[in-house]
């Protein structure tokens, strides 16, 4: 369901005005379509009200979900920005949000606007020495994330045991394929499986699911903010890193990937065991949500409809996540190089 910029603007102003009463909306103003992602569109629009001491302004991005997984993916962003804020980690601060009945009909996040400098982009702009600097702020907020106390994101009274992680993982991961009716990752599993005995989780962490320089902000006073909660869950903190060096690696970062494995180790005061294992969880992850969404559709995977064609220009990326899935497992899939091939 798509709306035009008045429409977006009429319905989000009811949606404030109603949530907050005694401000007087005067007007929304600047309303901006920045969305680049696979799985929202992204908006950013200033409101302006009055009071005793007159206009007062407040930046703001409202972000609409797709797909099935919509209201879960939502909900998942409004539970990390409430918690992860009043922990004081930096996040964007959470205006509303609406899961059921959204005035767009579809699930609906409103939050600060921060600055829109991303971090890929200034270690790009930065010499050596300033490179070195934001990497170690990088990797600190994804430690200190990891080091929090995870207990108020988990939602059920009875707490995941550090031990029962990984086979709840594949159990859940082989009834999801079964229900999407994809064979194709039965050997990635298997090895999984087999390999999952000597693999120890000895703690539970707060996990972004998609920690990248693309999704930390830089404000104007040079302090980082991260966004994009929807994969927030409580697991092993290697399902995070992994995925950031996974990203890191076939994005066109590749020499970043052992950079910023040792700092993490560093600055958490620890040596990261089996990493290699979770990468291939992430090969895995990554090659699912585009399999299914380029066969079943994108919305399947809470995805905008729009994502598949995204996802086709970027057959470089995929393909090199193929390439560490092999180099990792030794398997082939042959379903997927099909499928690599009609994105060449």
């Amino acid at each position: 369901m798509s709306y035009t910029e008045e429409e977006i603007q009429s319905r989000c102003l009811q949606w404030y005005t109603h949530a907050f009463p005694l401000k007087e909306v005067v007007r929304i103003t600047h309303l901006e379509c920045i969305t680049d992602g696979w799985e929202s569109d992204l908006y950013a629009l200033t409101l302006t009200w009055t009071q005793a001491s007159g206009h007062t302004s407040e930046e703001v991005m409202l972000k609409l979900y797709y797909g099935e997984r919509g209201r879960l993916l939502a909900q998942h962003e409004a539970l990390a920005l409430t918690h992860l804020s009043a922990r004081g980690f930096p996040v964007p601060r959470l205006r509303l949000s609406a899961l059921e009945q959204s005035p767009f009909g579809r699930p609906a996040v409103l939050m600060q606007r921060i600055a829109r400098r991303r971090m890929d982009e200034a270690l790009r702009a930065s010499p050596p020495p300033q490179q070195r600097e934001l990497l170690t702020r990088f990797c600190q907020l994804l430690v200190d994330l990891h080091a929090l106390d995870w207990t108020p994101f988990v939602q059920d009274p009875v707490c995941p045991h550090p031990a029962k992680v990984l086979a709840t993982w594949l159990s859940e991961e082989r009834a999801r394929l079964s229900e999407l009716h994809i064979p194709t990752f039965d050997p990635v599993l298997a090895w999984l499986a087999a390999k999952s005995a000597d693999v120890v989780c000895e703690r539970l962490s707060v996990i972004h699911g998609d920690y990248h320089p693309w999704n930390v902000l830089l404000q104007e006073d040079g302090t980082a903010v991260v966004i994009d909660w929807t994969g927030l869950a409580v697991s092993d903190y290697r399902f995070d890193l992994a995925r950031t060096l996974l990203l890191l690696e076939t994005q066109g970062y590749p020499d970043l990937r052992d950079i910023i494995l040792h700092l993490y180790g560093r600055l958490a005061g620890q040596i990261v065991e089996q990493i290699e294992f979770f990468e291939v969880i992430g090969c895995l992850r990554r090659l699912i949500d585009i399999s299914v969404s380029l066969s079943q559709g994108a919305t399947r995977m809470g995805m905008k409809p729009e994502a598949t064609a995204l996802m086709k220009q970027q057959a470089g990326p995929i393909h090199s996540v193929y390439v560490v899935l092999q180099q990792r497992t030794g398997l082939a899939l042959p379903a997927i190089e099909q499928l690599l091939s009609t994105l060449a």
